[in-house]
């Protein structure tokens, strides 16, 4: 990972510094129904950084602030919820929910800040005009949370507003 160099504090960053995650996923994929699709997921991580030499400022310059903190932007838990309904031959809908926890936004215990946790709730319906033309509305984020959607590096990048987007596509 990358660390100040601890021989020259005025060079580049080097190579020098580790970090690990530790977690584990479960995914599940299934036709609940004919007409009924659900797609799950749900992961949980532990992002330690185990070595660096980033030191402190001022008063507490020699002492190094980031081994054992939490990775930035790295959620404890996130999981997705995805159902897709076919309600005839031509209209098709769909629904679901994202959940993502509370993270830092730097390692570094002198500069950090916990961003919090977020939900969203987006929607679909499509219909196919003809066997190779399809049409599509999507619906994202449609409780229009406000929300952090990544943070880092002294800067955080809010998340997209309630949104639409309607597509056409054709299969040749």
């Amino acid at each position: 990972a990358r660390t100040p160099d601890a021989l020259n504090a005025a060079a580049a960053n080097v190579l020098d510094g580790e970090q690990r995650v530790d977690g584990a996923e479960i995914g599940l994929v299934g036709q609940i129904t004919p007409t009924w699709q659900m797609t799950a997921s749900y992961t949980h991580l532990r992002g330690k950084v185990l070595k660096s030499n980033t030191k402190g400022t001022g008063a507490n310059a020699a002492v190094e602030v980031e081994t054992g903190n939490e990775l930035a932007n790295v959620p404890e838990n996130s999981a997705n919820l995805w159902n897709t309904w076919q309600v005839s031959s031509k209209w098709q809908v769909g629904a679901g929910a994202q959940f993502v926890d509370s993270r830092y936004s730097s390692s570094n215990s002198t500069s950090r800040h916990r961003v919090g946790d977020y939900q969203l709730l987006d929607a679909m319906v499509a219909y196919q005009l003809s066997p190779k033309v399809n049409l599509r509305l999507n619906g994202y984020n449609l409780t229009d949370e406000n929300y952090i959607a990544n943070v880092g590096g002294g800067h955080a990048v809010p998340g997209q507003a309630r949104s639409a987007m309607l597509t056409a596509s054709y299969q040749f």
